[in-house]
C-alpha cells in the first residue's frame, strides 16, 4: 500500500508538472461556458457526452503522453527492477488519472449544469470509466515508441470508445451498443442527471467495474510482455 500510494503522489506532480492539469482546466471551462449558453434540451443531449469525454478522450491521451515520456526518460524500464509491482505501477496510473477526470466532471456538472446531491454518483461512474479508458490506452501505447504512431493506430480504439455516443445523442438506436464498453458509462452519467432510477445506475456502473477489470488484465499482459519481455 505506500508504494502505491508513493507512486499516486509521484503521478500527480508529473501530470501537473507538465501541463495536464491546466489542459484540463481550460477544457472545463470551454464545456462550463457550452452548457450554461445551451438551450434546457440541448444540454440533456450534451452533458452526457462532455461528462463522459474527459475520462474518455482526454485520459486516453494523457495516459499515452505519460507512458511516452516515461519511456523516453528510461524511466519505465527502471520500474521493472524496483520494488514496485506492475499492477502497482498499473494502479497509481489509473488512480491519478481518474481523480483528475473525477474532480473536472464534478466542476463542470457543477457549473454547467448546477449543484445537486446527485453529483456524488458522477464519483464512482467517471472514476470507474477514467481507470477503464487508462487500462485501455496503457494496453495499446506500450506498444508504441513515438506519440505520432500511436495517434495513427488509435484511432479505430476511440471509435470504439465513440461510437455508444450515438445512441446517447438519439442518432442511432441498437441493441449492439450494450456491445461496446463505453456504454454503460454513458448509460450511467445520462441517468445521474436525467432522474434515472438508482437501479439504472448501480447497474451500468457494476458492468463499467467489470469491463474495467478486463482492461486491467489486458493491460498487465501487455506490460509483462512489452515492458518485461516475458510472454
Amino acid at each position: 500500500m505506500r508504494r502505491l500510494v508513493s507512486a499516486v503522489k509521484q503521478d500527480l506532480r508529473l501530470q501537473f508538472r507538465h501541463g495536464f492539469y491546466h489542459v484540463y482546466t481550460i477544457i472545463s471551462v470551454l464545456y462550463i461556458v457550452v452548457l450554461r449558453f445551451s438551450p434546457q434540451y440541448v444540454r440533456e443531449l450534451l452533458l452526457p457526452v462532455l461528462i463522459f469525454s474527459d475520462p474518455g478522450m482526454l485520459g486516453f491521451y494523457f495516459i499515452a503522453a505519460l507512458v511516452l515520456y516515461e519511456k523516453e526518460a528510461r524511466s519505465l524500464q527502471a520500474v521493472s527492477v524496483t520494488p514496485l509491482r506492475p499492477s502497482e505501477y498499473l494502479l497509481a496510473k489509473a488512480i491519478s488519472l481518474s481523480t483528475l477526470a473525477v474532480l473536472a466532471s464534478v466542476v463542470v456538472a457543477g457549473f454547467g449544469w448546477g449543484l445537486t446531491p446527485r453529483l456524488l454518483l458522477l464519483v464512482p461512474v467517471v472514476g470507474m470509466c477514467g481507470t477503464l479508458v487508462v487500462f485501455a490506452g496503457y494496453s495499446f501505447v506500450v506498444r508504441h515508441n513515438t506519440f505520432s504512431m500511436f495517434l495513427l493506430q488509435s484511432i479505430p480504439v476511440l471509435v470504439v470508445l465513440g461510437v455508444p455516443i450515438l445512441d446517447i445523442l438519439g442518432l442511432v438506436q441498437s441493441p449492439l451498443f450494450y456491445l461496446f464498453p463505453s456504454h454503460p458509462a454513458l448509460l450511467a452519467i445520462r441517468g445521474i442527471f436525467l432522474q434515472g432510477g438508482i437501479f439504472v445506475i448501480i447497474i451500468n456502473t457494476a458492468i463499467l467495474s467489470i469491463w474495467a477489470y478486463i482492461f486491467y488484465r489486458i493491460a498487465l499482459k501487455a506490460h509483462t510482455k512489452y515492458i518485461l519481455g516475458r510472454g
